[in-house]
């Protein structure tokens, strides 16, 4: 029978000391399984300093040993254990806590990771529990890491078990999409509403293209399936994707956080250029590989470039007369709308009155007192000198230009408002309506609200308090529940019959 062969361990690498005990028991198996351990001290010393490298010889030398004791391989062995620096408890008890398992690294490599830095502490009988909860919180499966957390009766055993079967689950289920599904459709949460004006005939053209897109370089080619996403800013493909068909593709690193839908950061492993083809047309993009991701999505820059959906940026602005010119009287000051509006209350309201102002900042003052001047000035609010059952605190807000807004808080107020529950069309709606239309005018209401006078007894309702003494709003201020419902209703009315007219209110805070 011819003999076994077994090669040594490699030369010890001095540079890092701290791989001495993991060294040594590659020696130790070494030694006994070429039976070392049966020869004399001096052959078993001599074997361990050659096997080691030339610098053990100097270390060696150093140790100042007798001739007896250059013989014994025990004592050698001591002495170098205690010349190699021993590994910091604390540092590698803290290495151990931050483990966590690694982009493209398996559960098995992780377990064992955690195993060989649990080594170096005695953790008597809490090690097994101290690793099953480190695989809990470290692998990249954060479902499953939540579901592992409520059991109870969770083991270490049981963990690694779980853990193991959910990654070869997964590895099978990819590879069963990548073999059965020619395309996949994302999946967009939130989807907003979409208003037809009719149904498309069966011979048009269908909105949402599928189409097949090339990726070429020097080296290969490769056909995938893709989806068009306007509202994507960046064409990304998947990761499994990306391992699959790219696998000689070298990543740079992202240098953008791409969020998905929720606004939340999506796990961006890198980025590489490609050049995309779509029948005739090609171009040259910048491509995302996102973890996670079910299909590979164009984005609007590629989508432009390709043809895949046109380009619809031949707005032009035309500019009429200056309506300033036109009607001066109208721009000079705030506009009244005809009639007031009573704010009605629910049977059994309480009022509610503060008695101390909220602080304002010192450097505020200023501006808050100028403001208020303003207001008082445009007769929107006016000073109140006799005692009122309602009185509210106010928010002083700094704006970009140095200038404050003065916020009431009518929370309590609002407790006790009966609203109007007039409808509030949705933006998409009064779009739709506007369908075919070609030329647009926009009119901003200044001050909306404002515009809207309110009766004597309503008036006394929104008095609120300020470091300058106390106020009543004269027109309908901002911060009322039922405003918005009736700015809406009135301004409905305003623009009853007139054709191709939609008004939308957009609260901005």
């Amino acid at each position: 029978m011819a003999a076994l062969h077994i090669n040594p361990p490699e030369n010890f690498a001095f540079s890092t000391p701290c791989n001495w005990s993991k060294w040594k028991m590659r020696f130790e198996r070494y030694r006994i399984a070429f039976e070392l351990s049966t020869k004399t001290g001096n052959e078993q010393v001599n074997s361990l300093l050659y096997i080691m490298g030339e610098q053990a010889e100097d270390i060696f030398s150093s140790f100042g040993l007798s001739e007896t004791e250059q013989d014994d391989f025990d004592t050698v062995l001591k002495k170098f254990n205690d010349h190699f620096v021993k590994k910091n408890a604390i540092f590698e008890c803290a290495q151990f806590n931050k483990c966590v398992q690694l982009d493209g690294e398996s559960v098995n490599t992780f377990i064992t990771a955690l195993y060989t830095l649990a080594e170096h502490f005695k953790y008597g009988v809490l090690h097994d529990e101290l690793i099953r909860d480190r695989i809990v919180v470290g692998i990249r499966d954060k479902d499953l890491g939540e579901k592992l957390q409520l059991d109870a009766d969770l083991t270490l055993t049981k963990v690694i078990e779980r853990v193991r079967l959910s990654e070869v689950i997964k590895k099978q289920q990819e590879k069963l999409i990548e073999k059965n599904s020619a395309s996949v459709n994302a999946i967009s949460p939130n989807k907003p509403e979409k208003f037809l004006k009719q149904k498309p005939s069966s011979g048009a053209r269908k909105q949402s293209v599928k189409p097949d897109f090339h990726r070429k370089n020097n080296e290969n080619e490769s056909r995938l399936h893709g989806k068009c996403k306007c509202g994507a800013d960046h064409t990304v493909l998947p990761a499994n994707v990306f391992q699959n068909v790219f696998q000689n593709t070298k990543l740079e690193p992202p240098d953008k956080i791409l969020r998905g839908p929720d606004r939340n950061p999506l796990e961006t492993l890198g980025k590489f250029k490609a050049n995309i083809e779509y029948k005739r047309k090609s171009c040259t993009e910048e491509i995302y590989v996102i973890s996670n991701l079910q299909t590979c999505l164009l984005g609007k820059p590629a989508l432009f470039s390709l043809g895949l959906v046109p380009n619809l940026n031949s707005i032009c602005q035309i500019s009429a007369a200056d309506p300033k010119a036109k009607f001066p009287e109208l721009f000079k000051r705030l506009g009244v709308m005809k009639g007031c509006y009573s704010i009605k209350l629910k049977p059994g309201a309480t009022p509610f009155a503060i008695t101390s102002t909220r602080r304002v900042p010192i450097p505020l003052l200023k501006q808050t007192k100028a403001e208020l001047g303003r207001m008082v000035e445009e007769k929107v609010i006016t000073p109140v000198l006799k005692p009122t059952e309602w009185s509210a605190p106010v928010v002083i807000v700094p704006k970009s230009d140095g200038s404050v807004k003065i916020c009431v808080d009518l929370v309590e107020l609002n407790n006790n408002v009966m609203r109007e529950l007039h409808p509030l069309p949705k933006a998409e709606y009064s779009l739709n309506l506007l369908a075919g239309a070609k030329i647009f005018s926009k009119l901003d209401a200044n001050s909306g609200f404002w515009q809207i006078l309110l009766d004597k007894k309503s008036s006394y309702l929104t008095t609120f308090i300020s470091p300058f003494g106390r106020f009543r709003f004269q027109r309908l201020p901002f911060g009322i529940s039922s405003a918005p419902e009736h700015f809406q209703r009135r301004i409905s009315q305003m623009l009853e019959g007139i054709p191709g007219t939609q008004f939308v209110t957009w609260m901005i805070f």
